[in-house]
């Protein structure tokens, strides 16, 4: 690591991010700096060679002017230098922006529904991406932003506005959601700049809940509604991005995921509505190494049989033939039950991705068909398979690399 910096977004050490930015996460140096101000992108060690080489007449090239745009799903998007990354929702860590299969296409029309403000709905299973897409759109394009969940029993009616009560009477507050609806976020240079508005987990709403974003999205002037039922003008420009497990009619799974029906009339009053698919393995892959580093220097092969037993149950998902779900934070929760089990019982842990796999999945299903279902459709792909049967916490059977 002597001599090299580390991507702020990953974690990966170069000396100059510039190609790493490029391939790795679709992004500009100069995105990068106006995401993360004040982060290197360039080595002291390749500086001072840069400065030698200059002294010995060597001529000095210009620097580039500032491109403030950023790439993300092979589209180019502006960013805005004069909002500061504390009024922007977080990159997630270790984002990359899914390119393969169903979801990357998904990704694309998101980006594209949203970056044209349309207010958008995107429904999937858990741990497709849903919220992570317009956290890192708002994150890396500088776009003041801010992210409501919604719970069935709390009153949501905070976000609009609250009541006290004063030795004079009533006195009304109103609410964060109102202000950014209303007046949306204003620069050191005086500019207005739109919010975009994340609500998630939209179908667990009631309908009194789900209501309050009628006003809102309506078509021809959207309103929100204030205090002593006085309505003020939604600031043009300002985009709603609602996620859900759902597509507004209830849990059409019948894997029992929480959601209530919504209003057809309030669906459509969504502009674009989109389906995320399960994450592509091509995509899924990189994150997990990201993530899990110390694991791929224990032992890489654990990816590719992980990844093989991910496609093996997701496409038995898809057919109706497995009961549950397998979403990109199963395989995060199986990656640290291997973590776990190595730390604790050393690196010749017996069994480590059976044992591990029902530490992060399996047990956690709801019967023991469905339990056995899944662990048969596991074994055929992780090294030992059917054939061993765990148990023995610290038998030694050799090295890691053997399981």
């Amino acid at each position: 690591m002597l001599g090299r910096i580390k991507c702020a977004i990953c974690g990966a050490a170069h000396h100059h991010l510039g190609p790493h930015l490029d391939v790795e996460h679709g992004m500009t140096v100069a995105a990068y700096v106006a995401a993360y101000p004040g982060m290197p992108t360039v080595s002291e060690e390749l500086l001072n060679k840069a400065k030698e080489a200059n002294g010995r007449g060597r001529r000095q090239v210009p620097p580039k002017p500032l491109d403030l745009t950023i790439n993300l799903a092979a589209m180019k998007f502006a960013v805005d230098a004069g909002v500061p990354a504390d009024a922007c929702l977080g990159i997630p860590e270790c984002y990359r922006t899914p390119t393969y299969g169903k979801l990357g296409e998904d990704v694309q029309m998101a980006l594209i529904a949203i970056a044209s403000g349309f207010h958008t709905y995107i429904h999937g299973g858990p741990g497709t991406g849903k919220d992570a897409l317009p956290h890192a759109f708002a994150g890396m394009t500088r776009r003041p932003s801010e992210i409501y969940s919604v719970r069935p029993d709390a009153d949501i009616e905070s976000w609009f506005y609250t009541q006290g009560f004063t030795k004079d009477g009533d006195v009304w507050h109103e609410g964060s959601l109102l202000k950014q609806l209303r007046d949306g976020y204003t620069t050191t240079d005086g500019r207005t700049v739109p919010y975009l508005i994340l609500i998630s987990d939209f179908d667990r709403a009631t309908k009194g809940q789900a209501e309050a974003m009628r006003l809102i999205l309506d078509s021809i002037m959207g309103r929100v509604m204030g205090p002593m039922g006085k309505c003020y003008p939604v600031l043009e420009g300002t985009t709603i991005v609602v996620t859900a497990n759902s597509a507004g009619g209830g849990d059409e799974t019948g894997r029992c995921i929480s959601s209530n029906p919504i209003d057809s009339s309030i669906m459509d009053r969504f502009q674009a509505g989109i389906k995320f698919h399960d994450m592509d393995w091509q995509d899924e892959e990189p994150i997990c190494k990201a993530k899990f580093p110390d694991l791929v220097a224990t032992n890489p092969a654990l990816f590719q049989q992980i990844g093989n037993a991910t496609k093996a149950l997701r496409a038995a998902v898809a057919k109706d033939e497995l009961y549950a779900e397998f979403s990109h934070r199963g395989v995060c929760n199986w990656l640290s039950a291997c973590r776990a089990l190595i730390k604790w019982e050393g690196p010749n842990t017996r069994a480590l991705l059976k044992r591990s796999a029902r530490m992060g999945f399996v047990d956690k299903l709801a019967d023991g068909e469905t339990r056995l279902a899944a662990q048969r459709l596991i074994d055929p792909h992780i090294k030992g398979g059917a054939l061993d049967q765990g148990g023995g916490s610290r038998a030694g059977l050799g090295n890691l690399a053997d399981l």
